[in-house]
């Protein structure tokens, strides 16, 4: 049966499970910044900074303006970028169960039935440990999966109706520019997802004989309007703010690296996850996708009205997902599964229902399937609680660990992301501002070397005494190089200025001062992470 326009289906279904959600989500967010990046994305909502690469332009401006507001009503900063985060979980929820309802619509199936069928892909979400590990910490990842499924939305609209009146076609290349160009000032892994969908708006367009340079142009003003937000980027780079990524200089190649995520080319190679993600995706990721499989691909291959080149974008977008994943090695990948997990739950309903008799079967399939996401929510709240807790007894430590600094003045070096928390502490409460804070790994940047240099009066890092390292150690990956170069620091600074040089170990439970006198001497390391 050819595919026909999108079914009216009315959104409140949509809009009380986005609000169910947010529900659900709120009370499990914590008021203390969790792992990862959590702290930067803190400081940088807060004082409308420029993040890590490649900024998150759009995350920050309007997160920005999010927070803020929450701010003047009396929340707390960390709290509040991490509301900032349940906020996008909630409208992505939202967008996903509306994009289930409409497949499920597609594919025979009423409109009250269809809304209440897609509760299930909803519900299954809400309450998942990788969803809840980005919808209760100040992190991207939940906007980016809602950006996947309004994308998703947006294309199943044109693709229903590729042969409409010019000026209606020239609207929607506008829009569609505009939200492609959203995904990139956002997130640029949005090409993967918008890549096939666009290769397949555009492959139906000219087949149908309704496309224009117009159209291009339409498309392509859409696409340049989001991305002037990267200009906030390059403004930053001018005009710094109090904790921002510090190997953004103000010049034009390092904003152009910097954008393009160009630091981020060491880790092209295979799939390196840490033994603890290995854990986590074969606990809480695989099970999902082995699963969701059998009814997603009978969706692709076998939907009757559902437009072809949709499911051949989604296909696309299925395949560069984990294309992406198997090539990029960072040890910490479980977040990059988020979309294409999101994209097999919202059309796994309508994939049930292409199954050889399942649609006679469909309330006790239903019923079985509320059934497992009850018993999975469960674990799932489990899971979420203890993160929870774990989040505030790190905080509490790294608290503790930082009042029992003695030194007013010196210099403090972690080798952890969450150094960001110690700058939070100084930059919302003015604490200790004679501390200087140092994250080894960003020294190791062309131009926060070059700022330390100019602030102190020498080198923090002396490429013989790294070569000497490097030579007795014999690192095998980054992280210990990351490990060997924190040493080589300490002792470098600690050689060259009067002041204590302090190694900040919440892993030993200590904050170590190292003794004056040490040499920077090969395998002399202070401390590690």
């Amino acid at each position: 049966m050819p595919a026909g326009p999108p079914p009216r289906l009315a959104w409140h279904y949509s809009a009380a499970a986005g609000l169910a959600a947010l529900a659900i989500t709120l009370p499990l967010t914590p008021d203390v910044s969790g792992g990862k990046d959590a702290g930067e994305f803190t400081l940088v909502l807060a004082r409308f900074a420029a993040a890590h690469p490649t900024g998150y332009p759009l995350y920050t401006l309007a997160g920005g303006a999010f927070v803020h507001a929450l701010h003047a009503g009396g929340a707390h900063w960390v709290w509040a970028a991490n509301a900032w985060s349940a906020v996008g979980g909630a409208v992505a929820v939202a967008l996903l169960h509306a994009l289930a309802a409409r497949l499920l619509a597609h594919e025979g199936l009423a409109a009250r039935e269809a809304g209440v069928g897609a509760l299930l892909p909803a519900g299954a979400l809400v309450l998942h440990p990788l969803w809840t590990a980005a919808t209760t910490q100040a992190e991207v990842h939940s906007w980016h999966v809602a950006w996947t499924l309004g994308a998703m939305l947006m294309a199943l609209a044109w693709l229903s109706a590729p042969a409409a009146a010019a000026g209606a076609t020239s609207r929607r290349a506008l829009a569609w520019g505009a939200l492609v160009g959203a995904g990139l000032a956002h997130h640029v892994t949005s090409v993967l997802t918008s890549g096939p969908l666009t290769l397949a708006i555009a492959i139906t367009v000219v087949r149908a004989r309704a496309g224009s340079w117009r159209m291009l142009l339409f498309a392509l003003a859409g696409a340049a309007t989001a991305l002037l937000t990267y200009g906030f980027i390059a403004w930053r780079a001018f005009h710094p703010t109090a904790r921002q990524w510090d190997a953004l200089a103000p010049n034009w190649p390092s904003i152009f690296a910097h954008v393009t995520g160009a630091a981020y080319r060491i880790y092209a190679g295979g799939f390196a996850p840490s033994d603890s993600e290995r854990a986590l995706l074969g606990r809480d990721v695989h099970p999902w996708l082995a699963v969701l499989a059998a009814p997603a691909v009978a969706w692709g291959v076998a939907a009757r009205r559902t437009p072809l080149a949709l499911r051949l974008g989604a296909a696309g977008a299925f395949a560069a997902a984990f294309v992406f994943i198997a090539r990029y090695g960072v040890n910490d990948p479980s977040a990059y599964f988020l979309p294409p997990l999101v994209l097999a739950l919202a059309t796994a309903p309508a994939g049930l229902l292409l199954l050889p008799g399942a649609r006679g079967a469909a309330r006790p399939l239903a019923a079985v399937a509320a059934l497992a996401i009850v018993t999975t929510a469960v674990p799932g709240l489990q899971t979420t609680l203890a993160r929870t807790a774990e989040y505030r007894a790190d905080a509490a430590q790294v608290r503790r660990l930082w009042k029992a600094i003695a030194a007013d003045r010196g210099f403090v070096l972690w080798n952890d992301d969450r150094i960001s928390v110690l700058y939070g502490y100084q930059v919302f409460a003015n604490e200790r501002p004679g501390l200087e804070l140092v994250y080894p790994a960003e020294l190791t940047q062309d131009w926060a070397r070059a700022q330390f240099v100019a602030h102190h009066g020498f080198d923090p890092i002396s490429k013989a005494d790294v070569e000497a390292a490097a030579a007795e150690v014999h690192p095998r990956n980054l992280e210990e190089t990351t490990t060997m170069m924190a040493g080589v620091i300490a002792l470098r600074i600690n050689a060259h200025s009067p002041l204590p040089v302090m190694m900040f170990l919440p892993a030993l439970d200590t904050v170590r001062v190292v003794p004056k006198g040490i040499a920077a001497a090969p395998g002399a390391t202070p401390g590690g992470r």
